[in-house]
């Protein structure tokens, strides 16, 4: 059976409405999944600090792994640790109050210095814990070759949907340019 041109045309308009609605349904969970990430880190890196410093003292007062190896000066952890949940927070309070671009920009801005840093841990060698999510991985039963696999994978993800999303954008706008060849 044929379907008219008015059918057919509807159908379109449906398939491209469940595609937008999945779309923005995805980028959703992408925002939450970055808010939940950083609020997380920072909350674990508080916890570290002002709540069970007493048994994580040699962890705390340990140099910091990539600072130490930039600049030779051993910055104690705890210290790194409490100007990295501040820095944490006003990431976290700008994109709750940032545009969906600037959201983009400022995730991908920070997964890529999250992603530098993994770099530098591997290229000095460091096979102690990322302390990215400060010394709970302790409490929750992990290893640290999992705590460093799940740090990275969290900086990956960010960097992987803020990036995706930019060059979604472009293609969109480069598609959308009369005369343009795609």
């Amino acid at each position: 059976m044929l379907s008219s041109p008015e059918h057919m045309a509807h159908m379109y308009h449906t398939e491209a409405d469940t595609a937008r609605q999945a779309a923005s349904l995805l980028l959703g969970c992408f925002r939450w999944f970055v808010l939940v990430s950083l609020s997380l880190a920072a909350a674990f890196k508080l916890f570290t600090v002002l709540w069970i410093s007493h048994s994580s003292a040699p962890f705390l007062a340990s140099a910091e792994p990539v600072l130490a190896f930039l600049f030779g000066v051993p910055v104690p952890l705890g210290a790194v640790m409490l100007l990295e949940a501040l820095g944490e927070a006003i990431v976290v309070g700008l994109l709750l109050r940032s545009d969906l671009r600037t959201q983009m920009a400022i995730t991908a801005f920070v997964s890529t210095l999250f992603l530098l840093y993994h770099l530098l841990l591997a290229q000095i060698g460091y096979h102690g814990p990322c302390p990215c999510f400060g010394d709970v991985y302790r409490y929750l039963g992990l290893s640290v070759p999992t705590v460093n696999a799940i740090t990275l994978c969290v900086a990956l993800v960010m960097g992987i949907g803020s990036y995706g999303w930019f060059m979604v954008e472009w293609l969109k706008q480069r598609s959308s340019v009369p005369g343009q060849r795609t």
